[in-house]
């Protein structure tokens, strides 16, 4: 994942474990993060097994039983 540190983004990604962060008003800073992904395989593949992880956390599962346990605390 490359992008701005929006707040979704900024709060469930770090980097280097999930993202690279570029600053989105500059081409440069996001072809460096490109050509980084590009040029390193372990960064590269290190990122795609933690965001695979990260993903079955937003499943409609979890986040259904997220959702229900929130309601029940209301």
């Amino acid at each position: 994942i490359i992008t701005t540190q929006i707040r979704a983004a900024k709060d469930h990604l770090n980097s280097p474990d999930n993202v690279l962060w570029v600053d989105g008003r500059s081409e440069k800073s996001t072809s460096e993060a490109m050509i980084e992904i590009y040029n390193n395989t372990t960064l590269r593949e290190s990122m795609s097994d933690n965001n695979k992880l990260l993903g079955k956390k937003f499943s409609r599962n979890e986040v259904c039983l997220e959702m229900s346990e929130v309601f029940s605390n209301l």
